[in-house]
């Protein structure tokens, strides 16, 4: 079957697929991709704007940040949202969520982040979500302040998220917050997360699936070669980030099971929607950790587009095959906020 992608860009995700390629030139494959819709998103209004920030970590590592907000924060109530751009964990850049970045900041008026995280090989596991814990808590402290953003009460939020890889640190980040003990040096938010927006994650391997849903996980074998992403490539990804699997940074399947006191910790969990492709390796990363979440008595929306593999509203402006992700997207998001 002949694909429906643009040449250019399908030749991107095919090198992005490739096992033999190394790291250099799939980050340069993916850079290309993601920049191939930007200019299409820009101007973008004039009563909006965006800027960087340097979020500065512990170790002196800075988190490149791109703010896209309303200019005006004053005449209504403007929510937090950190997006997590996608990679194998081990390339992105922040600009590849732009496109859901400025279409959500202007139809919910939201202030919105798009912090860049540690990269594989260079910073393997925990690297990823250690820093972006730090870039969650800083944000929590000072979008107020700084971005005038309302992180709580009536109309505000705090809303975690991110696609495929940025879906697994925010899946990960949202289980520590709620579920998890991160260790001696945790610090906690400043404010708590009021939902979570998870696109095709990678949150599982095989150990970790709890014995309830194992015969909800076969989309490794049965979509194991899928348009854009293999279940090879996928193990080539991981293998170069180098997880604990059973660490609660690494899924919050493993923040779950962890914890001494899971329905009381479920009770205080914020609402969670998932996103994840029929065809996509990854579907039943996402399929479980809903189920899961599901059964203890969390908030879960979920949307499985049933035309489509590893698939999101991203910048990369790849038509999804099933009618309505873009509504989808914007939709969930307006469901966390309680819109």
């Amino acid at each position: 079957m002949m694909s429906s992608l643009p040449e250019n860009l399908l030749q991107a995700l095919m090198t992005l697929g490739d096992p033999n390629a190394d790291i250099v030139t799939k980050r340069k494959a993916l850079s290309d991709a993601e920049h191939l819709g930007l200019d299409a998103l820009r101007p973008i209004p004039s009563d909006f704007e965006e800027f960087w920030v340097d979020i500065k970590l512990s170790d002196g590592w800075v988190s490149k940040t791109l703010i896209i907000k309303p200019k005006d924060t004053s005449s209504k109530p403007c929510p937090l949202i950190v997006f997590f751009h996608g990679g194998g964990y081990s390339m992105g850049e922040p600009l590849s969520v732009f496109r859901p970045g400025i279409d959500w900041a202007k139809a919910y008026g939201a202030v919105v982040a798009l912090p860049s995280y540690k990269l594989a090989p260079e910073d393997p596991f925990p690297a990823a979500m250690h820093g972006s814990w730090e870039v969650l808590v800083h944000l929590s402290k000072v979008a107020e302040k700084d971005f005038g953003a309302k992180l709580d009460g009536p109309d505000g939020g705090f809303i975690i998220g991110g696609c495929s890889a940025g879906g697994g640190v925010s899946g990960a980040l949202l289980g520590i917050h709620a579920f998890g003990d991160g260790g001696r040096d945790y610090v906690k938010l400043a404010k708590p997360l009021t939902g979570a927006f998870i696109n095709t994650p990678v949150l599982a391997v095989a150990d970790i699936i709890p014995e309830k849903y194992k015969g909800l996980w076969i989309s490794r074998e049965e979509n194991a070669i899928s348009e854009g992403i293999t279940t090879e490539g996928i193990n080539q990804f991981l293998q170069d980030f180098n997880p604990d699997y059973h660490s609660p940074w690494f899924s919050p399947l493993n923040a779950v099971a962890q914890c001494e006191d899971v329905n009381k910790a479920a009770a205080s969990c914020p609402r969670v929607y998932i996103q994840t492709g029929h065809f996509d390796p990854l579907r039943d990363d996402g399929i479980v950790l809903g189920r899961l979440l599901s059964d203890l008595g969390v908030e879960v929306k979920e949307d499985c587009f049933s035309e489509d593999g590893h698939v999101g509203w991203t910048t990369m402006g790849i038509d999804a095959k099933t009618p309505g992700v873009p509504e989808c997207t914007m939709n969930g998001m307006g469901w966390l906020l309680g819109k």
